[in-house]
């Protein structure tokens, strides 16, 4: 059967309002009754859910319900906007399914509506390559550090330290921030980690969320995850490399299942 094709010249490019990204980490994390929670990958290839938003003519709009209700339960092509606003600005296709309501709501004093819905991607990083490659033990030097504005601590018991982590990224830094966050960032590595009494010290750390991110401007993102710490890691066993997963496939590939995050 032939791909769907999303026809762009009729509905035209996704807009920058409204547009994010979210990761799932495939994390299956397990407390025990003693000794340090166990937090592995289940699966490789993550989902993507992008939120998308398309300003058209009531008439186009009509069209486009139409054409979705045909193809709904279908995946198409479809191009995504790399960040940048929608005027002449980078693209690539993708395979992506419909896992949403549409909204739609009018927009004061025109003859337009935006409409506002979330699609699910498995093609934003190449998984299979990440696969085969070696777990990077230490934060990459070409992304930034974390925000200090953004910067929240909680101590857990059993010595965790919970932080929430904040970046302003570029597209370009977004795609390798995802490629490691979402991959070597969900086992132990160290990292200069921001302070309320030290402005940067070293930290082993590990990501315990997926990938939040949101398009606050032209070729800017505002990205947020979870990570936790064990300050005292002198005894602590760290995994090996080698990594072993339930399934080269996320469970949102059942056309069943809604993303939830």
């Amino acid at each position: 059967m032939p791909d769907i094709v999303f026809p762009h010249n009729k509905f035209g490019l996704a807009i920058r309002d409204n547009y994010s990204v979210a990761v799932d980490s495939a994390l299956a994390r397990v407390k025990q009754a003693s000794g340090h929670v166990r937090q592995r990958r289940t699966y490789l290839h993550q989902a993507s859910l992008v939120r998308l938003s398309f300003r058209m003519t009531h008439q186009v709009a009509s069209d486009f319900l139409v054409w979705v209700r045909e193809n709904a339960n279908d995946w198409w092509l479809m191009k995504l906007i790399s960040g940048n606003s929608s005027d002449a600005c980078p693209v690539s296709r993708h395979r992506v399914k419909l896992v949403s309501t549409i909204q739609s709501n009018r927009i004061p004093l025109t003859n337009m509506v935006l409409l506002t819905f979330d699609v699910e991607t498995h093609s934003l990083t190449d998984w299979a390559t990440l696969s085969v490659q070696p777990f990077t033990k230490s934060w990459p030097t070409t992304l930034p550090l974390p925000q200090a504005s953004g910067f929240v601590s909680e101590h857990g018991p059993r010595g965790y330290t919970q932080y929430t982590l904040t970046w302003t990224l570029t597209s370009k830094q977004l795609k390798d921030f995802v490629k490691f966050a979402s991959y070597a960032g969900t086992t132990w590595f160290t990292m200069p980690m921001i302070s309320p009494n030290v402005p940067c010290g070293t930290e082993l750390i590990r990501f315990t969320s997926g990938v939040s991110s949101t398009l606050s401007a032209p070729d800017k993102f505002e990205v947020s995850m979870t990570a936790e710490t064990l300050l005292d890691y002198t005894h602590l066993k760290l995994p090996s490399i080698k990594r072993n997963y339930d399934s080269n496939t996320t469970k949102f590939s059942d056309p069943t299942v809604q993303f939830n995050g």
